[in-house]
């Protein structure tokens, strides 16, 4: 009996000796993601370890009872230790924090709204972001979204598409890359149809509606659209995405991000090809891209390198379809205006940039980038009847006629160069304020040119090489800024913001039509904006805010006016009171904005020869809503 007590008081004592429990959680990062592929193990042991599922769970199986130390390691983050005990079966929750996503946000506030904003403004991510991308141009990513017009010339979201905000037209919207200006700098718009399938780099994005915060490039009148492609993904993929649709559209994507090699290597590349027959009749689109990015990243400092080019070559579609054949018995939607075969635009346009940015301090950050973009295309034109003095050409003897008027295709060329130096600044001087400063510098220069390529009814080859008209055009862009938030108290905070900008552009030579060029502009402009965010609630503010905006005239302002009525730069004051409250499952928001303009140039309802409308200034003007 004696052995048997014993034996029981043995075995007993060896199970609790002996003991083995599981631990068992989640790994998340401060959005509440689950991380995949994240490592946790015991400290000091060979045996105990995890890599997380697909949803960030893992599980630690045999852990001996007592005190150990867990870890948990993700490439790109932090890594977390925890001391714990060990007498049961245990659940454990592990949040990480990464470094290399606050770096990822100080790339880009420079020209974003930030915390306690005063400006109407809307966010979109990479997962909202490709809900919208289906090939199309960014101005359909943004078409769902409050005071934006979408336009296609194709009728598809596909080559020549435009965004309108607030009813301002695409010139008037300031578009930045990685804070690069992307609009043109002689006709500050947007050519969208040189950017195929960029939606599918874009990161994030974020609209922000009227004047807005201070940012490089062409002066808002109607919105900043500023696109990030600059995050870091910290696991590989490869992405090969399709679409098939009508009209003959179909695209195809081929994309590779190579996460974190070494935990301070990344390379992101694609490709896309985009086709599509357009809705309107031979408003074909053949559209080719790529983008590459590589990265050197430290957590106090990144060295991104990206590059990204579009190549199209899209049929003209540009005169539009009459109203008359928009309704009626006779009605012809498809209508296209242009019959010539080779009736096409053909651009390329390549862009690089190189970005280092430093965590100096715990409270400053600075950011260094430049950048260099390449264009060069034409667009190529059947005409009838056709005076050849106006190509400078004299009369051409076919066989035994003499001809000085004849049917001919041309050709019209721009070839331009982009390039600068941009410097921002992020410094929190104390809890309640924080800085931002910054300069930037660009050069543009451009030649615009044509030639003759063709006589299609006389039996006579035009000299390719002579070119009918020339002008060179240059332009220079600096700024200087400083931005300052202030609170007041946990709940009320003041926005300060100035800008500096001097532009000065110059062309000369003979226009398309031969007259004459000869411009000489120089511009400075002082842009003040100020605002106020009161913290309803921790999910509802108030704000308002007062912001002035200048802007030259575009290039086409110059050379399709006659000398005496050269127009003047416009200049904008924009107040705007706005109500936000959002939660889990639903957001609200009200703006009212009073927009004056002095001396706005307005279409007068007359067409240059490539259908864009003629301009004029008014003295006073304004947009309400």
């Amino acid at each position: 009996m004696r052995h048997g007590i014993f034996l029981f008081f043995f075995l007993l004592l060896f199970s609790s000796v002996t003991a083995q429990f599981n631990v068992k959680g989640i790994v998340i990062n401060d959005a509440g993601e689950g991380l995949e592929l994240a490592s946790v193990f015991v400290v000091g042991s060979t045996e105990h370890g995890a890599i997380t599922d697909g949803r960030g769970y893992f599980e630690l199986v045999g852990l001996p009872k007592g005190e150990h130390i867990i870890k948990c390691t993700y490439v790109g983050y932090d890594a977390v230790s925890q001391n714990i005990m060990i007498d049961r079966n245990r659940e454990l929750n592990i949040n990480l924090e990464g470094s290399i996503y606050n770096l990822d946000d100080i790339e880009i506030i420079s020209n974003r709204v930030g915390e306690d904003p005063v400006f109407s403004y809307e966010d979109m991510s990479e997962e909202e972001i490709d809900k919208q991308n289906m090939g199309k141009d960014i101005p359909y990513v943004l078409r769902m979204t409050p005071s934006v017009v979408v336009t296609s010339d194709a009728g598809t979201g596909i080559g020549y598409t435009g965004i309108r905000v607030r009813g301002a037209d695409p010139s008037r919207v300031n578009v930045t890359i990685n804070g690069i200006a992307l609009n043109d700098s002689e006709s500050q718009g947007v050519f969208w149809v040189n950017m195929p399938d960029f939606a599918s780099s874009v990161d994030n994005l974020q609209l922000q509606r009227g004047v807005g915060p201070s940012t490089n490039g062409a002066g808002a009148f109607g919105a900043t659209l500023s696109l990030n492609t600059m995050s870091t993904n910290v696991k590989p993929r490869i992405i090969l995405d399709g679409t098939i649709g009508s009209f003959g559209t179909q695209k195809l994507s081929v994309g590779l991000n190579s996460g974190l090699i070494a935990e301070k290597y990344s390379v992101d590349m694609r490709y896309s090809n985009i086709r599509s027959d357009g809705y309107v009749d031979r408003a074909s689109a053949d559209l080719n891209s790529y983008y590459l990015s590589a990265s050197r990243i430290t957590d106090k400092s990144s060295l991104r390198f990206i590059t990204f080019s579009g190549d199209e070559r899209t049929y003209q579609s540009w005169y539009g379809t009459p109203q008359a054949l928009l309704y009626g018995p006779d009605a012809n939607r498809t209508f296209n205006f242009y019959t010539y075969e080779n009736q096409v635009d053909d651009y390329g346009q390549d862009h690089y940039q190189l970005h280092y940015s430093l965590q100096a301090t715990d409270n400053w950050v600075t950011k260094l980038s430049a950048h260099y973009t390449k264009g060069s295309g034409f667009f190529e034109e059947y005409k009838d009847e056709e005076d050849l003095t106006g190509y400078l050409l004299d009369p051409i003897l076919d066989g035994n006629d003499l001809v000085d008027n004849t049917d001919l295709v041309r050709r019209r060329w721009l070839d331009n160069d982009y390039y600068g130096l941009l410097w921002a600044n992020a410094l929190e001087v104390s809890p309640t304020l924080s800085l931002q400063f910054g300069a930037a510098s660009s050069q543009y220069k451009g030649d615009h040119f044509g030639n003759v390529i063709d006589f299609p009814l006389i039996n006579v080859s035009p000299d390719k090489a002579f070119n009918y008209y020339f002008s060179d055009a240059t332009k220079n862009d600096v700024n200087a800024y400083v931005k300052a938030n202030y609170k007041l108290t946990d709940n009320l905070s003041l926005y300060g913001d100035l800008q500096l900008r001097e532009v000065g552009y110059e062309t000369q030579g003979t226009d398309n039509d031969q007259t004459k060029i000869d411009v000489t502009a120089d511009y400075s402009f002082f842009n003040p904006k100020a605002g106020i965010n009161y913290k309803v609630s921790n999910d509802a503010e108030v704000y308002g805010s007062f912001a002035v905006a200048n802007r030259e005239p575009d290039r086409s302002d110059f050379t399709d006016n006659p000398l005496e009525a050269r127009p003047e730069h416009e200049t904008l004051y924009d107040t705007e009171i706005g109500y936000r409250i959002s939660g889990k499952a639903y957001s609200f928001g009200i703006n009212v904005y009073n927009m004056i303009y002095s001396n706005q140039l307005v279409p007068n309802g007359q067409l240059n020869d490539v259908g864009s409308g003629l301009r004029v200034n008014v003295d006073n003007s304004f947009r309400r809503g």
